[in-house]
């Protein structure tokens, strides 16, 4: 279902090129894969600030932690994100690539 309605949202923004649409939906695909390589906490921190929206108060009272661990989390999942999708854009072009491996 969720790919219908990127679909339908690419096929309703006429100003985009199909390859401009194409390039849109390989950095959705690789921001995707680098997330799901972090760990389930990095990971749920990542989901529960930048897909639901919540502030950091309400992500520690669902987490039952303090607001500075949350803190703690989003900041160092922003840097393994940060390694891995630059890690994937230097290798792109390399024989053996999509592996994601934090290093």
């Amino acid at each position: 279902m969720e790919g219908a309605e990127e679909l339908a949202e690419s096929l309703a923004a006429p100003e985009l090129s199909p390859e401009e649409l194409l390039e849109a939906a390989q950095t959705r695909a690789e921001i995707r894969a680098a997330i799901d390589a972090l760990s389930p906490q990095l990971r749920a921190a990542v989901v529960m600030r930048y897909f639901y929206d919540l502030s950091e108060a309400e992500m520690a009272e669902a987490e039952g932690c303090p607001k500075g661990t949350i803190k703690r989390r989003l900041h160092d999942a922003r840097s393994r994100l940060r390694r891995l999708l630059r890690l994937h854009d230097t290798t792109a072009n390399a024989p053996e690539t999509g592996a994601w491996v934090d290093r």
